[in-house]
Protein backbone atom coordinates (compact mmCIF):
# COMPACT_ATOMS: atom_id res chain seq x y z
CA UNK A 1 0.00 0.00 0.00
CA UNK A 2 1.32 3.41 -1.00
CA UNK A 3 1.62 6.06 1.64
CA UNK A 4 -0.17 9.34 1.28
CA UNK A 5 3.19 11.13 0.95
CA UNK A 6 4.26 8.79 -1.84
CA UNK A 7 1.00 9.42 -3.71
CA UNK A 8 1.38 13.19 -3.24
CA UNK A 9 4.84 13.20 -4.76
CA UNK A 10 3.80 11.20 -7.79
CA UNK A 11 2.26 13.41 -10.37
CA UNK A 12 1.55 12.84 -14.02
CA UNK A 13 4.18 14.06 -16.39
CA UNK A 14 3.52 15.51 -19.78
CA UNK A 15 6.93 14.65 -21.11
CA UNK A 16 9.02 11.57 -20.85
CA UNK A 17 12.34 11.71 -19.03
CA UNK A 18 13.93 11.61 -22.49
CA UNK A 19 11.87 14.64 -23.48
CA UNK A 20 13.05 16.55 -20.43
CA UNK A 21 16.63 15.61 -21.13
CA UNK A 22 16.21 16.88 -24.68
CA UNK A 23 14.74 20.17 -23.46
CA UNK A 24 17.59 20.60 -20.99
CA UNK A 25 20.19 19.76 -23.63
CA UNK A 26 18.63 22.21 -26.10
CA UNK A 27 18.47 24.98 -23.48
CA UNK A 28 22.13 24.44 -22.60
CA UNK A 29 23.07 24.54 -26.29
CA UNK A 30 21.20 27.82 -26.69
CA UNK A 31 22.98 29.30 -23.66
CA UNK A 32 26.37 28.10 -24.91
CA UNK A 33 25.73 29.66 -28.31
CA UNK A 34 24.80 32.98 -26.65
CA UNK A 35 27.55 32.97 -24.00
CA UNK A 36 29.37 35.98 -25.45
CA UNK A 37 26.15 38.00 -25.77
CA UNK A 38 25.12 37.08 -22.21
CA UNK A 39 28.47 38.22 -20.81
CA UNK A 40 28.36 41.39 -22.93
CA UNK A 41 24.88 42.14 -21.57
CA UNK A 42 26.10 41.65 -17.99
CA UNK A 43 28.98 44.03 -18.75
CA UNK A 44 26.59 46.61 -20.24
CA UNK A 45 24.42 46.41 -17.12
CA UNK A 46 27.44 46.95 -14.85
CA UNK A 47 28.62 49.85 -17.03
CA UNK A 48 25.24 51.56 -16.63
CA UNK A 49 25.27 53.31 -13.25
CA UNK A 50 22.23 52.78 -11.02
CA UNK A 51 23.39 53.62 -7.47
CA UNK A 52 20.82 53.79 -4.72
CA UNK A 53 20.86 56.32 -3.22
CA UNK A 54 20.12 58.51 -5.02
CA UNK A 55 18.17 56.02 -7.14
CA UNK A 56 17.54 56.32 -10.86
CA UNK A 57 17.19 53.09 -12.82
CA UNK A 58 15.78 54.56 -16.04
CA UNK A 59 18.90 53.93 -18.15
CA UNK A 60 19.48 50.38 -16.94
CA UNK A 61 15.77 49.54 -17.40
CA UNK A 62 15.85 51.00 -20.94
CA UNK A 63 18.88 48.83 -21.74
CA UNK A 64 17.09 45.79 -20.31
CA UNK A 65 13.89 46.53 -22.22
CA UNK A 66 15.83 46.61 -25.51
CA UNK A 67 17.48 43.27 -24.75
CA UNK A 68 14.27 41.55 -23.64
CA UNK A 69 12.52 42.71 -26.82
CA UNK A 70 15.42 41.53 -29.00
CA UNK A 71 15.33 38.12 -27.30
CA UNK A 72 11.63 37.61 -27.95
CA UNK A 73 10.07 38.52 -24.62
CA UNK A 74 6.42 39.53 -24.93
CA UNK A 75 4.09 41.74 -22.92
CA UNK A 76 6.84 44.15 -21.85
CA UNK A 77 5.42 46.46 -19.23
CA UNK A 78 6.91 49.18 -17.04
CA UNK A 79 5.36 50.13 -13.73
CA UNK A 80 6.67 52.85 -11.46
CA UNK A 81 5.80 54.68 -8.29
CA UNK A 82 8.23 57.41 -9.37
CA UNK A 83 9.35 58.08 -12.95
CA UNK A 84 13.04 57.67 -12.07
CA UNK A 85 12.39 54.30 -10.39
CA UNK A 86 10.77 52.06 -13.04
CA UNK A 87 10.26 48.32 -12.82
CA UNK A 88 10.05 46.13 -15.91
CA UNK A 89 8.25 42.86 -16.58
CA UNK A 90 8.63 40.67 -19.64
CA UNK A 91 7.20 37.26 -20.44
CA UNK A 92 8.12 34.13 -22.34
CA UNK A 93 4.83 32.45 -23.20
CA UNK A 94 4.40 28.70 -23.66
CA UNK A 95 2.15 27.02 -26.21
CA UNK A 96 -0.94 27.18 -23.99
CA UNK A 97 -1.99 28.67 -20.65
CA UNK A 98 -0.59 27.08 -17.54
CA UNK A 99 1.50 27.80 -14.50
CA UNK A 100 3.56 30.98 -14.25
CA UNK A 101 7.08 31.12 -12.85
CA UNK A 102 8.39 34.58 -12.06
CA UNK A 103 12.07 35.34 -11.63
CA UNK A 104 12.85 38.63 -9.95
CA UNK A 105 16.07 40.61 -9.97
CA UNK A 106 17.00 44.13 -8.99
CA UNK A 107 19.01 46.56 -11.07
CA UNK A 108 20.00 49.13 -8.48
CA UNK A 109 23.31 48.93 -6.64
CA UNK A 110 24.84 50.37 -3.54
CA UNK A 111 26.81 53.58 -4.20
CA UNK A 112 30.38 53.06 -5.37
CA UNK A 113 31.78 54.76 -2.28
CA UNK A 114 35.41 55.89 -2.40
CA UNK A 115 36.38 55.05 -5.97
CA UNK A 116 40.08 55.17 -5.10
CA UNK A 117 39.50 52.01 -3.04
CA UNK A 118 38.52 50.05 -6.15
CA UNK A 119 41.12 48.01 -8.05
CA UNK A 120 39.25 48.88 -11.24
CA UNK A 121 36.67 51.54 -12.04
CA UNK A 122 33.35 50.25 -10.64
CA UNK A 123 31.57 51.14 -13.90
CA UNK A 124 34.21 49.66 -16.21
CA UNK A 125 33.46 45.94 -16.01
CA UNK A 126 36.52 43.72 -16.17
CA UNK A 127 36.48 40.04 -17.05
CA UNK A 128 39.43 38.34 -15.40
CA UNK A 129 40.04 34.61 -14.89
CA UNK A 130 36.42 33.86 -15.75
CA UNK A 131 35.02 36.36 -13.21
CA UNK A 132 33.25 39.64 -13.90
CA UNK A 133 34.31 42.56 -11.71
CA UNK A 134 32.44 45.83 -11.34
CA UNK A 135 29.74 47.42 -9.21
CA UNK A 136 26.70 45.17 -9.21
CA UNK A 137 28.33 42.30 -11.11
CA UNK A 138 27.54 39.79 -8.35
CA UNK A 139 24.58 41.62 -6.76
CA UNK A 140 22.83 41.30 -9.07
CA UNK A 141 23.40 42.50 -12.60
CA UNK A 142 25.22 39.29 -13.58
CA UNK A 143 22.30 37.29 -12.20
CA UNK A 144 19.82 39.43 -14.11
CA UNK A 145 21.72 38.79 -17.36
CA UNK A 146 21.66 35.04 -16.64
CA UNK A 147 17.91 35.09 -15.90
CA UNK A 148 17.14 37.06 -19.06
CA UNK A 149 19.07 34.62 -21.26
CA UNK A 150 17.70 31.55 -19.46
CA UNK A 151 14.21 32.82 -20.24
CA UNK A 152 15.20 33.43 -23.85
CA UNK A 153 16.45 29.82 -24.02
CA UNK A 154 13.02 28.63 -22.87
CA UNK A 155 11.46 30.79 -25.57
CA UNK A 156 13.41 28.83 -28.19
CA UNK A 157 12.14 25.48 -26.93
CA UNK A 158 8.91 23.62 -27.42
CA UNK A 159 7.45 24.50 -24.02
CA UNK A 160 3.89 23.25 -24.12
CA UNK A 161 2.22 25.28 -21.39
CA UNK A 162 2.71 28.08 -18.91
CA UNK A 163 4.93 31.10 -18.96
CA UNK A 164 8.03 32.59 -17.44
CA UNK A 165 7.95 36.19 -16.27
CA UNK A 166 11.04 38.23 -15.56
CA UNK A 167 10.61 41.08 -13.09
CA UNK A 168 13.41 43.66 -13.03
CA UNK A 169 13.02 45.96 -10.09
CA UNK A 170 14.27 49.22 -8.66
CA UNK A 171 15.10 50.09 -5.07
CA UNK A 172 16.20 46.75 -3.60
CA UNK A 173 19.50 48.12 -2.34
CA UNK A 174 17.85 50.59 0.05
CA UNK A 175 14.11 50.22 0.74
CA UNK A 176 12.67 47.44 -1.42
CA UNK A 177 9.38 49.30 -1.86
CA UNK A 178 9.16 48.70 -5.61
CA UNK A 179 8.98 44.89 -5.72
CA UNK A 180 5.69 44.65 -3.80
CA UNK A 181 4.34 47.46 -6.01
CA UNK A 182 5.41 45.56 -9.13
CA UNK A 183 3.76 42.34 -7.96
CA UNK A 184 0.58 44.15 -6.94
CA UNK A 185 0.30 45.63 -10.44
CA UNK A 186 0.57 42.34 -12.34
CA UNK A 187 -2.43 41.09 -14.24
CA UNK A 188 -3.17 37.39 -13.96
Amino acid sequence: MKTQAARATKRPTHRSEGGRARLERDALRFLASYEVQLIDFARELVATPSPNPPGDERDVIALSRERLAALGYKNLKSVAIEAARPNLVGEIVGGSPGRVLMLNGHLDTKPAGDRTEWETDPYDPVLRDGHLYGLGAADMKGGVAAMVYAGAALGQLDVPAGSLKIGLTADEAKNSHRTPFLLANQQE
